[in-house]
């Protein structure tokens, strides 16, 4: 076999790659109030992740393998998630760190710095979501895999994220709505 089809055999076995990893975490994602009133709706496909809330519609599109930026409908950039291997930092539209989220097998870890200081932590374990900072537990609630709507600490109704650390999210007080409806895709996205 001459080089130039090894080339193209190389370059189209990692298309196929790329192409199903990207799809993980595809799907309908619905936040309500306790009330019934939708917050935010979330639709992610293989390259675009949409948010919908009271402010209006963010549109998530990659711009390089690392980064995602969130327009909104005037094509003004509102957000940038940087994107690693081990997590992602949400950054405003000046690329200025509003929150850095550290991912982990049954956990994550979230702070306002890129020390880490002072963060939370989410963990997942045996159906049940903590909400611990400094070592200490601040909240916890039990989760449910139906795809029915299933309630979060009597202030949210959350549908489509099964187990999963995105509810988490929701518990944290210091994060404003926004942020916690961008950084619950993000999660939804990589199928955490």
């Amino acid at each position: 076999m001459n080089l130039s089809k090894r080339g193209w055999i190389v370059i189209t076995l990692l298309s196929a790659c790329t192409l199903s990893s990207s799809n993980e975490g595809s799907g309908q994602y619905s936040i309500h109030s306790a009330t019934d009133a939708e917050l935010a709706a979330i639709s992610i496909s293989s390259d675009e992740i949409s948010v919908r809330d009271a402010d209006g519609q963010l549109i998530g599109v990659a711009k390089r393998s690392d980064k995602r930026k969130y327009y909104d409908p005037s094509n003004t950039m509102v957000y940038a998630v940087k994107l690693d291997d081990d997590g992602f930092k949400l950054r405003d539209g000046n690329e200025q760190l509003i929150w850095k989220i550290k991912l982990y097998e049954d956990k994550l870890k979230i702070a306002n710095n890129e020390e880490m200081y002072s963060g939370y932590e989410v963990k997942l374990r045996d159906g049940k979501l903590k909400l611990e900072r400094n070592e200490t537990e601040i909240k916890s609630i039990r989760l449910s895999e139906s795809t029915d709507w299933y309630d979060v600490e009597g202030r949210y109704k959350i549908q489509g994220f099964g187990q999963s650390l995105a509810a988490g999210i929701l518990l944290i007080d210091d994060l404003k709505e926004r942020e916690k409806f961008i950084i619950m895709a993000e999660l939804a996205k990589r199928g955490r």
